[in-house]
Formats: C-alpha cells, structure tokens, sequence
C-alpha cells in the first residue's frame, strides 16, 4: 500500500510540474510584429500589394493584410476575415476568434 501512495505522489509532482511547465511556456508567447509576420510570410510566398492595402500571391484571389498581432484576409466576395497572431521568437501560431490555436 504504501508504494502505491508513493507512485500516486511522483505522478502528482510530475503531473503539477508538467502544468507549471505548460504554463509558462504559452505564458513566453507575444503578439508578433509586422514585420516578423512579413518576414516569415515572405519567405514561402511572393506578394504584391494593392492600391487597397492588401498583398496578393501571384495567382490567388486573397488578398493579406499585416499588422501587429494579425493577419487579416479579404476574400474575392469582399468579406473579410482576421486572426490574432502570436509568437515566441522562433515559431508563429494564429489564434481564431473562438480562441483555436494552430501553427502559422
């Protein structure tokens, strides 16, 4: 009995420093600037930008539009769409409204 309370009190330490752990490290992110989200857009992509303010991919009907902590989309319809992004330095992640968090 009493290895079995032992094992349950190392996996609730481990439990509590992975939580303190994950805590921190989405506590590291930032709203990315303008021109690191420019940087690494540019990267996979050749933009031009529009008389309306938004960058198009040779090719596509989106247009984009950077700004601090966000990326927007114009759709050919008009209608547009944003999300917040983020960083920690080295990776981006868009966050939706809802709050969904995926890679950038």
């Amino acid at each position: 009995m009493q290895a079995l309370g032992c094992h349950a009190a190392i996996f609730a330490i481990a439990l509590a420093t992975f939580a303190a752990t994950a805590e921190a490290g989405a506590s590291e992110l930032r709203r990315a600037r303008q021109a690191e989200i420019e940087k690494y857009v540019s990267r996979n992509a050749d933009l031009t930008e529009l008389s309306n303010g938004y960058s198009y991919k040779s090719g596509s009907r989106n247009g984009y539009k950077f700004s601090d902590g966000s990326v927007c989309v114009r759709f050919p319809s008009g209608g547009t769409d944003c999300v917040k992004v983020l960083t920690d330095g080295k990776k981006f992640y868009m966050v939706t409204k809802d709050g969904a968090r995926s890679s950038f």
